[in-house]
């Protein structure tokens, strides 16, 4: 294991240089410019976080560094304490992490997520599997090649962009959409209309799958419709969305929460689907609209196909007090 030891000969320098040219540009990247009296004062903030995480002169840690400013004032803080690290990608799932710090002397692994905020310091989360579930979505989508996520907000907004920012932190790029009054699925993504100029992903905030979502994409596209819908197979499908599915793939019928004695098949809505811009025109602006109720039934009263891709992998709607339990056990289990 190749660790970068940092002594505070470096934080050292910050200082001395902070003092002489305090207003002069230290870092400027993208739209970020900090001066080298602003850049070591956030220097100083995350090495507080550091010593709250209870980092100490000579410990070691993991730090997992996406490409972004924080990863600069990271490594100056650990300069600060005296502490070296192993620099680690956020492309790294969290049993590759456990792997690679088997055979170190690492106490702990941190993610620049747990520097900032208010107070730069939330826990040690030892990637367990305790992160909120959104985090573990952007993740998800992350490693699924998708990097550009809008995401709808309606219960406590405030608390959620505080935490995730502009999703750099997660080599990602992050917008949100607030609403004051929730518009049901797809009024929601409606609002979002500007942001989709090209294929794109819905994705329920409370499913949670490790499922590899590029091979639905593809199938989408090859599929050639406005629409694919993501399934898969439950024992409880009056719960949800029902569809029967034909030999090409394409949906042939669907019903909403169907009552127990007319239920068709055991195939349900996942609550990931794969559109085409089109679909938004569908749905009428600022109004109270829903894909399961509203947009699927009338693209099917309508004759345009949609499409349906069955997801084979764990996947499951934390909607119930006993799913979210569920979802815990295996997210534990699993290590992630």
């Amino acid at each position: 294991m190749s660790y970068i030891n940092t002594d505070n000969t470096l934080y050292s320098a910050l200082v001395e240089i902070a003092e002489q040219q305090p207003d002069n540009d230290a870092l400027v990247l993208g739209d970020r410019r900090l001066t080298y009296s602003k850049f070591l004062n956030e220097v100083d903030a995350f090495g507080t976080g550091l010593t709250k995480l209870g980092i100490r002169k000579g410990d070691k840690a993991g730090l997992i560094l996406p490409a972004c400013v924080e990863n600069v004032l990271a490594f100056f803080a650990f300069s600060k304490i005296g502490a070296p690290f192993v620099p680690m990608s956020p492309q790294l799932r969290a049993s590759e992490v456990k792997h690679i710090l088997s055979d170190s002397e690492a106490s702990a692994v941190i993610t620049i997520g747990e520097l900032l905020g208010h107070s730069y310091v939330d826990m040690i989360k030892s990637i367990r599997g305790d992160l909120p579930l959104l985090e573990h979505i952007i993740i998800h989508l992350r490693n699924c090649g998708i990097d550009d996520l809008a995401v709808n907000l309606c219960h406590l907004p405030t608390a959620v962009v505080d935490y995730f920012g502009d999703g750099c932190r997660w080599a990602v790029n992050l917008r949100y959409s607030v609403e004051e009054q929730l518009l049901g699925s797809a009024g929601g993504v409606k609002r979002l209309q500007p942001f989709f100029d090209d294929t794109f992903l819905v994705y329920y905030g409370d499913v949670l799958t490790w499922a590899d979502l590029r091979p639905m994409i593809a199938f989408h596209k090859q599929a050639g419709v406005l629409a694919t819908m993501g399934l898969y197979h439950v024992p409880d499908p009056w719960n949800r969305g029902v569809v029967q599915l034909g030999d090409s793939g394409i949906i042939i019928r669907f019903e909403e929460k169907p009552p127990r004695n007319q239920v068709f098949s055991n195939l349900a809505n996942a609550g990931i689907y794969v559109l085409e811009p089109a679909v938004l025109s569908l749905i009428p602006s600022e109004q109270i609209y829903d894909f399961g109720h509203d947009v699927f039934p009338k693209m099917l009263a309508d004759g345009i196909q949609v499409a349906g891709y069955v997801i084979e992998d764990y996947l499951i709607d934390i909607g119930l007090p006993e799913k979210y339990e569920e979802a815990n056990r295996v997210a534990t289990t699993m290590g992630v």
